[in-house]
């Protein structure tokens, strides 16, 4: 970590944002004595330069950079509980943003979310997770490949520090995911799983439940053929950026499906929208040997995962058709921070089976 003056930027000091959290390089500050503080200042903009994750509070908008407080781990539950109390919420709701996002993007979605009127009584403070990627050159295929699984791996070094903390505390947490953001979640899940396998512990849930919105993870992660008994020992490894497409959504993703739904105490609530244009783009990513195209989106392609999904944990995942949460023409893909959806994750209901709806464009590859 970096350390700057104090007073290199203008900016009033009035925090826009309770607390966040993120793998941005942080440069620490110094105070009027030259000493550290536990100031920090990071960039608005998106950035592909982690350094490992941070829980931040006080986000103060300073012109073209942000400053805030770091939070050491065993303050963290204090942290959080205040947050809840000062803004009349019970419960956080994390939100882990997708590509081509910016910090800026990322905390104004949040805020944008705080701040809707809905029909019912809030629960959730919705709180960032800013996690660092490019879009130098349109390049999604380093943000998944790379970033994502780095800043998983970051995340998950922080969650390790902080379940010792937050282990009495009452807070409730969930989480919502948005695109290329439940690819870091599905990293993240089967690290962790390491993490426990390593410590002999069965299971320990994360988060009270899980929303999948417009997932960019393949579109049968949860099925009986990604998550057999046969592959339950097998575990991610580093991802390479040189290794083989079909490799990354083969090989790689066993169990990605059960480690997430370990990961909830309560479900996995999976959002998708058949009409989303956005998610047509990973397509020509994923090309298997036969030149067969196989990279269809959970975010588009649920209809066709819900009759396959693992017996195991059939009624830990529901699934819910958002088509009306988007409009009839655009790509309909940032409906994730809509009333609507926001309505949806405070009183989720998932649809029955008799309601699935199937995308059009759907490759769904070798079994």
């Amino acid at each position: 970590m970096d350390c700057t003056g104090r007073n290199d930027l203008s900016g009033n000091d009035t925090p826009i944002f309770p607390f966040l959290i993120t793998n941005y390089k942080l440069k620490k500050l110094t105070n009027v004595d030259g000493e550290d503080s536990e100031k920090v200042r990071f960039s608005k903009e998106t950035k592909n330069e982690s350094d490992g994750a941070f829980i931040l509070k006080n986000v103060v908008d300073k012109g073209k950079k942000y400053e805030a407080d770091r939070v050491k781990p065993e303050d963290a539950s204090a942290v959080i509980e205040k947050a809840l109390s000062d803004s009349g919420r019970e419960e956080v709701l994390f939100y882990v943003h997708g590509w081509r996002n910016s910090c800026r993007s990322a905390i104004n979605t949040a805020d944008e979310m705080n701040k809707l009127d809905i029909d019912v009584k809030k629960k959730f403070l919705v709180i960032p997770v800013v996690w660092a990627m490019t879009f130098k050159d349109m390049d999604y295929v380093d943000d998944r490949t790379e970033y994502a699984p780095e800043a998983a791996s970051d995340f998950l070094e922080l969650y390790n520090a902080l379940s010792e903390a937050l282990k009495d505390s009452l807070v409730k947490k969930s989480v919502m995911c948005h695109s290329m953001g439940n690819f870091v979640l599905r990293v993240f899940a089967q690290a962790h799983k390491k993490v426990l396998q390593d410590a002999q512990i069965t299971n320990a849930p994360v988060f009270d439940d899980i929303f999948m919105v417009s997932a960019d993870v393949r579109w049968d992660l949860f099925s009986e053929n990604l998550n057999s008994e046969k592959s339950s020992e097998e575990m991610i490894p580093t991802l390479d950026v040189n290794t083989a497409a079909d490799d990354l959504i083969h090989e790689n993703q066993k169990n990605g499906g059960r480690d997430i739904v370990n990961l909830a105490k309560n479900n996995v609530h999976v959002l998708y929208c058949t009409r989303d244009k956005a998610l047509l783009t990973r397509q020509p990513f994923f090309v298997c040997k036969s030149g067969e195209l196989e990279g269809s989106a959970l975010g588009r392609c649920a209809g066709f995962a819900i009759d396959e999904v693992h017996p195991d944990f059939k009624d830990k995942v529901g699934f819910h058709n958002c088509n009306y949460m988007g409009r009839f023409y655009g790509h309909n893909h940032t409906w994730h921070k809509c009333k609507l959806a926001l309505q949806y994750y405070e009183n989720p209901m998932p649809d029955d089976e008799s309601e699935k709806k199937t995308a059009w464009c759907f490759r769904g590859g070798k079994k």
